[in-house]
């Protein structure tokens, strides 16, 4: 989407863990909303007092509640093929975390996944991926998400980020941050994307205080299918909102 977002000011950002940002210390668990005080500390750096934030699948989960929780900094939000963070019955929570700690003390740090080439990875990505996925925008992540070592190619991801979560927001909870965000928020669901197979999309985006929703032919890497439409919706939407304030 970037070249056609040259009329705002983009910070694109790789999550601890994620693309060239460094990983947690080994001995750290991944807390879901550790991210929440990420994001204010890249504020912070950057100088800005406000923003808007944009982001897919995880990423727009998390940008709610960051959302909700930082409602003077944030401006808008918006979601894209994200609706709300994955949450789980409270009575759930100790099998979870069991399956977290299992996968922890098995994961040994120094164990790296190795590709002999590009194409290989595009492939594994391709067949490992829950996803509707074409190979081109499967070859623009792992392009990133890889880099160039003797044996090949290494996945620059931290492993940690495919265990189970040790504790997940339950259903209550998750309901409490939407209506919470203050802010105008637009939802751009994928026609094929995973939320619409994860439960009632109009009776979710009712919990919402002022919300736009548009769904587009697409899958889940549905701004990757539509990159100029969705970044025109994008900015049609922040430009709104500078009209209004």
């Amino acid at each position: 989407m970037l070249p056609y977002l040259d009329a705002v000011e983009c910070v694109a950002v790789d999550l601890p863990g994620h693309g060239e940002s460094h990983h947690r210390d080994p001995s750290s668990l991944l807390h879901y909303v550790d991210y929440v005080r990420d994001i204010k500390l890249i504020l912070y750096e950057l100088g800005w007092e406000h923003c808007h934030l944009l982001g897919h699948s995880m990423g727009g989960a998390l940008s709610l509640i960051a959302a909700s929780a930082l409602p003077g900094t944030i401006l808008s939000l918006t979601m894209l093929d994200s609706l709300h963070p994955l949450s789980r019955r409270p009575d759930q929570g100790p099998e979870m975390l069991k399956r977290s700690l299992q996968q922890f003390t098995a994961w040994d740090p120094h164990r790296e996944t190795t590709f002999p080439d590009l194409d290989a990875v595009v492939k594994a990505r391709l067949k490992a991926s829950p996803f509707q996925q074409t190979e081109a925008s499967a070859r623009l992540i792992m392009e990133y998400a890889t880099e160039k070592v003797a044996r090949g190619y290494r996945l620059r991801s931290d492993a940690r980020l495919n265990f189970r979560s040790p504790l997940m927001l339950s259903p209550p909870q998750t309901e409490a941050f939407i209506q919470a965000v203050e802010q105008p928020v637009l939802v751009v669901l994928g026609a094929q994307g995973i939320v619409q197979h994860r439960g009632p999309v109009e009776e979710t985006l009712r919990l919402f205080r002022n919300v736009q929703h548009i769904t587009i032919e697409g899958g889940h890497h549905v701004h990757m299918d539509e990159p100029k439409l969705i970044s025109e919706r994008f900015l049609e939407f922040i430009q709104a909102q500078a009209e209004t304030t």
